[in-house]
């Protein structure tokens, strides 16, 4: 006997709430399809060789996080 289980996933997307940022805007993320309660390291790249990090969030139990960064 052979059972098969159907599998589906959500891919894994970030939405900034705005494409372009200058000092003391801020700026929200939203995630999803994470896995449930993921710890998630965010980070940002300003040219091929600086990046740095921004902050952790944790996802909520389906897999979503929005978080909030000010830029300075």
């Amino acid at each position: 006997v052979l059972a098969t289980v159907p599998f589906t996933f959500e891919p894994v997307s970030i939405t900034p709430s705005v494409t372009k940022v200058t000092s003391g805007t801020a700026l929200i993320l939203s995630g999803k399809g994470f896995l449930a309660n993921e710890a998630i390291s965010l980070s940002a790249t300003i040219s091929k060789f600086q990046r740095f990090s921004v902050g952790h969030v944790n996802a909520d139990a389906a897999g979503n996080f929005c978080g909030r960064l000010l830029v300075c």
